[in-house]
């Protein structure tokens, strides 16, 4: 199909005639039942406007989105987990021979601060799978590539003001650029809009986590007393009902706060039991 005008020979005086038209798609962005499509060639831009019913997009974007959520809703509790459990969990693992208590000390400050990104790595993977389903290879190279260069300029700037502590919250800092650089190209360029992740939605999660901190600060006082830490076996049984206690009291919360994502992540988990228990 051959064009019949270049992108910058549209104006007013082809109102009302067909015209065919080719080039690039530069952008996508969707309002409402409306998307914007601007076609670009290099003689201009011209901008379509396109009446969206496609079901399996919008169905695309509604799994996509309830992923982010399910994303938030495993990762902010697992994360404040590791803050609140941090020394212990490497004193179980990792604490015997040269490693001493000191490295205990020091490798639980750098998991404070590499924490958060276990959400943003988390978050940034469900991203560059949604871009590979849309055929777009090349954004996600392009915002790793920047991402890099960020995390390079963070880290010679940190590590001069906070040691190797800087290392680690360099590169939370630079996965949650990556984040919202991914977050503003599917926008962009698909008109992707992020659904259902509003302040009470955020509000319950915290409200959970919360809850969660409470029952897992309170547990380490009253178990502290019962177990010898010196000793392996007293660190796993005070590390287990710990981390028990944390998920119990978080699945209670997040079940009692009516937050609909959880009985997925409950349903998928049952039917990978039931499979296991159906191959054994």
């Amino acid at each position: 199909m051959l064009r019949t005008h270049n992108l910058g020979e549209v104006d007013e005086k082809l109102i009302g005639k067909k015209v065919t038209l080719g080039g690039w798609v530069d952008t996508i962005r969707e309002h409402g039942k409306l998307i914007f499509v601007d076609l670009r060639d290099r003689y201009g831009k011209v901008q379509s406007v396109i009446h969206f019913k496609n079901k399996k997009f919008n169905d695309f974007k509604e799994i996509f989105s309830k992923g982010l959520r399910i994303i938030l809703i495993i990762f902010v509790p697992v994360t404040l987990g590791f803050v609140l459990l941090g020394v212990p969990v490497i004193r179980l693992f990792f604490e015997r021979g040269a490693f001493s208590a000191d490295a205990t000390s020091a490798t639980n400050q750098a998991l404070l601060y590499y924490s958060p990104r276990l959400i943003a790595l988390a978050w940034c993977n469900l991203f560059f799978y949604c871009f590979y389903s849309l055929k777009d290879t090349k954004t996600p190279v392009k915002a790793g590539i920047m991402t890099m260069v960020i995390n390079i300029i963070l880290c010679s700037v940190l590590v001069k003001v906070m040691d190797y502590k800087g290392l680690a919250l360099a590169n939370s800092l630079s996965e949650i650029t990556q984040g919202i650089l991914l977050s503003y190209y599917l926008k962009k360029k698909f008109g992707l809009i992020i659904n259902g992740i509003n302040i009470k939605f955020i509000g319950k999660i915290v409200c959970a986590s919360g809850i969660m901190a409470l029952a897992v600060l309170a547990a380490k006082k009253s178990l502290i007393v019962f177990f010898d830490l010196s000793l392996l076996p007293g660190q796993f049984f005070f590390v287990s009902l710990c981390v028990i206690t944390g998920i119990a009291t978080y699945t209670l919360s997040v079940f009692l706060l009516k937050l609909t994502e959880a009985k997925a992540i409950y349903d998928t988990l049952s039917e990978k039991l039931k499979e296991l228990v159906n191959k054994g």
